[in-house]
C-alpha cells in the first residue's frame, strides 16, 4: 500500500481462481463438510494472522474475497487493510450483510479490533458448513438467532460449536480476541457426547420431544447467543406444501437470506441449486417443483426482471395456476413483461429481510397461510 500525489493505491498479486462463494454454490448442497472447511482455513488464518501481527485488520472478509486456487492453495484478496491506529478517521466501511460485525455498522460506538476480522471468518466458516449466510449483525443485535440445520450440527464436533459460538458473538467484547485461540478451539479434539449435550445446554438449545419431525429446536432465551436448529433432512418435499422461491443468481445474497428465514419461520420452501439432487437436469427437476409447489415467492429486483430464467418461472406458475407472492427488494418499476405477468397482483415491498420488519412479516404471513392451506 502506498500514496502517489496523494492518490492511495495497493499493488496485489493476480490471482487465477474461484471465490470460495462460486465454490459453494457448485457443490451439491451448497456446503461441504467440516473435514474440508478445516482446510481451506487453516489457510485463511495464516493470513489473517499475519495481518494482525502488523498491527492492521482485513475489514472485509466474506466468501468473495477467499480464493481458491486450482492446486488446493487459499488466498485472501486484501480488499481493505485498516491500520489500528487509523480507525477513527474513517467515514466508510466495507459493510457486507451477514459477514460484517456490528462494530461495522457503528464504527462511531464501537472500536474496530482483531474482534471484527474474527466475526467474519467465523461467517465464513458458518457459509461453508451450513450453505447459507448468517443474518446480518443488525438484525442479531434485535433478535440474537443462529440457526443452523440439525442434520448438520450433529456431525460436528463440539469443539467447531464452540468456536462459531464465541467467534460470532454480537458484541465485540464477549468475542473471540484473536485468531490464535480461535484455531486452537477449533482444532481441539473435544468431540465427546457428553461434552456435546453439555454444550447444547449452555447454549440454551431445548428439544421439544412432541413435536413432529419437522419442529424446530427453539432458543430459550431470545437475547441469548445460541446456535439454534432446524430441521432440513433431504426427505422430498409433499405436493403443495412447500413455496418456490424465484431469484436471479445476482441476488444470492437476498436469495440464501430469504430462504434462511422462511425456514427459521418454519415455512418449508424449495430454492435452486441447494434442493436439486446432484447429478439432475435442472431444467426437469425445477418445472417439477414448480407444478408441486403451494406457491411461488417472486424477489423482485433490477435483475430479476431481466432474467430470463425468472421470467420462465413466473411464466410457468402462472400456467400451473400457482399464486404468486411479490416480494419488492428495489425501488423499481414493472418492465412490460413483468407488468403483463403480475401487474393486477399486490406487491409488498419490503425495507430489509428481517422478521421485525412489518412488511416482510406480511409477506411472511401470506406465504405461511398459502402453504398450511394445502
Amino acid at each position: 500500500m502506498n500514496f502517489v500525489d496523494n492518490i492511495q493505491y495497493i499493488v496485489m498479486e493476480y490471482v487465477d481462481g474461484i471465490t470460495l462463494r462460486e465454490y459453494l454454490l457448485k457443490q451439491p448442497d451448497g456446503y461441504i463438510p467440516w473435514v474440508d472447511t478445516k482446510y481451506l482455513f487453516t489457510q485463511v488464518f495464516l493470513a489473517i494472522e499475519y495481518i494482525h501481527n502488523k498491527n492492521y485488520i482485513h475489514g472485509a472478509i466474506n466468501p468473495d474475497h477467499i480464493i481458491l486456487l486450482s492446486n488446493g492453495t487459499v488466498k485472501l484478496v486484501p480488499i481493505s487493510i485498516f491500520n489500528l491506529k487509523d480507525f477513527g478517521k474513517f467515514s466508510q466501511l466495507s459493510i457486507e450483510d451477514g459477514y460484517s460485525a456490528i462494530e461495522q455498522y457503528k464504527y462511531n460506538d464501537f472500536w474496530l479490533d482483531t474482534e471484527t476480522d474474527i466475526y467474519s471468518i467465523c461467517a465464513c466458516i458458518y457459509r461453508s458448513l451450513v450453505g447459507q449466510n448468517p443474518p446480518d449483525a443488525q438484525a442479531r443485535e434485535i433478535n440474537d438467532k443462529l440457526i443452523m440445520p440439525n442434520s448438520i450440527v450433529e456431525t460436528l464436533p463440539i469443539n467447531v460449536l464452540r468456536a462459531l459460538g464465541g467467534g460470532l458473538q454480537v458484541y465485540p467484547l464477549k468475542r473471540i480476541k484473536d485468531v490464535r485461540t480461535l484455531e486452537q478451539i477449533l482444532m481441539s479434539s473435544i468431540e465427546s457426547t457428553t461434552q456435546k449435550t453439555h454444550f447444547l445446554k449452555k447454549y440454551k438449545l431445548k428439544k421439544d420431544i412432541n413435536a413432529n419431525k419437522n419442529a424446530k429446536y427453539k432458543n430459550t432465551n431470545k437475547n441469548d447467543n445460541a446456535i439454534e436448529k432446524f430441521n432440513d433432512d433431504k426427505t422430498p418435499l409433499k405436493k403443495n406444501s412447500y413455496a418456490f422461491i424465484s431469484y436471479s443468481s445476482k441476488n444470492q445474497n437476498m436469495a440464501d437470506s430469504t430462504r434462511h428465514l422462511m425456514k427459521t419461520e418454519g415455512i418449508p420452501c424449495w430454492m435452486a441449486p441447494y434442493d436439486i439432487p446432484a447429478g439432475s437436469k435442472y431444467a426437469f427437476v425445477i418445472n417439477d417443483a414448480l407444478k408441486n409447489c403451494a406457491c411461488l415467492v417472486l424477489l423482485l429486483t433490477k435483475e430479476s426482471q431481466n432474467s430470463e430464467f425468472v421470467e420462465k418461472e413466473v411464466e410457468r406458475a402462472i400456467t400451473y395456476r400457482k399464486p404468486i407472492v411479490t416480494i419488492q427488494l428495489e425501488n423499481i418499476k414493472l418492465n412490460s413483461g413483468f407488468e403483463f405477468y403480475i401487474g393486477n397482483q399486490q406487491i409488498v415491498a419490503v425495507k430489509e429481510i428481517n422478521a421485525n420488519d412489518s412488511d416482510m412479516r406480511r409477506a411472511l404471513n401470506g406465504i405461511s397461510a398459502l402453504v398450511g392451506d394445502k
